[in-house]
Formats: structure tokens, C-alpha cells, sequence
């Protein structure tokens, strides 16, 4: 499950942003989204499934490695693919629909304005920590 926020309204903040270097860019952009999202994987990792704890335990944020885009997303280990099976509706051999259980949409959906407060004082702390002329 992949969703993208996009954070609007905020045009003199961007400004102050793009003023700066992309790898400081970068390095901002990704420590707000991995402090914004751990009101997320918190939620996430109670909702999990348990059956060994594996699954709680392979739920982490990552940071995205890319030249191009910044940011963070929840993911779960790859030893624990059934995380992804779990998540969403499928079909099981026998040709029953198993409905999904949503474990890891629903804890986006409770802490999603949470994450959203850290990850704006986050970033203006970062832009005010690194550019304070700016």
C-alpha cells in the first residue's frame, strides 16, 4: 500500500527549503518523515497480527534512497511477506476470498494527523536549525 501526502498552503516554508542544498534538503526531509511516521509504526506494530511476533518486530520505517525523492515509509521485513498477504484481500487455494484485514491502513488512518503535526514542526525546526537567516 503505497500513500503519498502532499503538504500544501505552506509556499514561503517551501521557498526556505529549496534555498538550501539538496543533500541538506534531503537530510531534513527525511528526519521529519521518519519522526512523523513513528506515531504510525507504533499504531501499526499494535494492529499487526501476532502469531510469533515476527511481524511486529520486521515492521520498521525506512528512508527512501533515491537521488530524486526524499522521504519515509513503513515497511515490513522481507522475511515476513505474509505482512503484505494479511493486509489486503486474497484468495487462498481452496478459491475462498479472505477479506484483508487493513492492519497497517488502519493505523495510518488513526495517526495520520499526529505524524502530520511532528513532520511540519520538524521540518521548520530543520529549516530554523540549519538556515536561521533564511
Amino acid at each position: 500500500m503505497a500513500t503519498n501526502t502532499n503538504i500544501t498552503g505552506v509556499a514561503e516554508l517551501d521557498a526556505k527549503l529549496f534555498r538550501l542544498s539538496r543533500a541538506l534538503r534531503k537530510k531534513i526531509v527525511n528526519s521529519a518523515a521518519r519522526k512523523g511516521l513513528k506515531p504510525v509504526l507504533k499504531q501499526a506494530r499494535k494492529n499487526a497480527p501476532v502469531k510469533t511476533g515476527a511481524l511486529r518486530r520486521g515492521t520498521k520505517i525506512k528512508t527512501t534512497r533515491s537521488r530524486v525523492r526524499s522521504g519515509a515509509r513503513i515497511e515490513t521485513n522481507r522475511r515476513q511477506f505474509y505482512g503484505t498477504i494479511l493486509e489486503f484481500e486474497h484468495s487462498h487455494k481452496s478459491g475462498a476470498n479472505i477479506p484483508g484485514m487493513f492492519w497497517m491502513e488502519r493505523a495510518l488512518e488513526d495517526k495520520r494527523e499526529a505524524g502530520m503535526r511532528i513532520f511540519r514542526t520538524e521540518i521548520i525546526n530543520g529549516i530554523e536549525k540549519w538556515a536561521p537567516n533564511g
